[in-house]
């Protein structure tokens, strides 16, 4: 008959732990921040997808979320800074800090490449306006102006015609 396995305690520098103790405050706030962590990243990397498939339409739907989130996710870290010394004696805490380290260099890295992304789709944007722009100014009638004795003169490309209706 085999002997039922018991899990080994958790362990700190104060001692074993029972199984059943709720986490810290130090520890909530660490694993609080973890989520609001991932849930920023999978939020950056769903606007990363949708801007490949340009889905430029949900950009303005995602910002206030973003920056809902990128708020708290500094309250948070601010919090747990101030906690510093109450979760570097809790081994729970310290594991989710180191967590929570690694989850947000791959913040960082995806916010990185959302930069980037976003400032080339605004670059595309800039320069297709600019070429439409162009293009249009090309196809229109050039201005020309009536000279002292009587000559059309074409004038330089700073003068447009205005369309009016009376």
């Amino acid at each position: 008959m085999p002997l039922p396995y018991n899990p080994p305690p958790r362990r700190t520098l104060r001692g074993a732990v029972p199984a059943n103790t709720p986490p810290s405050p130090a520890t909530e706030k660490l694993l609080e921040a973890r989520a609001t962590c991932r849930e920023l990243m999978a939020l950056l990397a769903e606007e990363n997808a949708g801007m490949a498939h340009a889905d430029i339409a949900a950009l303005d739907a995602r910002l206030l979320h973003k920056k809902r989130l990128t708020l708290r996710l500094e309250q948070l870290l601010g919090d747990v800074k101030t906690q510093r010394d109450t979760w570097r004696e809790d081994y729970a805490a310290r594991a989710q800090a180191i967590k929570l380290e690694e989850e947000f260099r791959t913040f960082q890295d995806l916010a990185r490449n959302n930069a980037q992304i976003l400032k080339a789709a605004h670059t595309v944007r800039a320069e297709l306006v600019v070429a439409i722009r162009d293009a249009m100014d090309a196809e229109a009638p050039k201005a020309r102006l009536y000279g002292a004795n009587g000559m059309m003169h074409a004038v330089d490309g700073n003068t447009r015609l205005m369309v009016r209706d009376i």
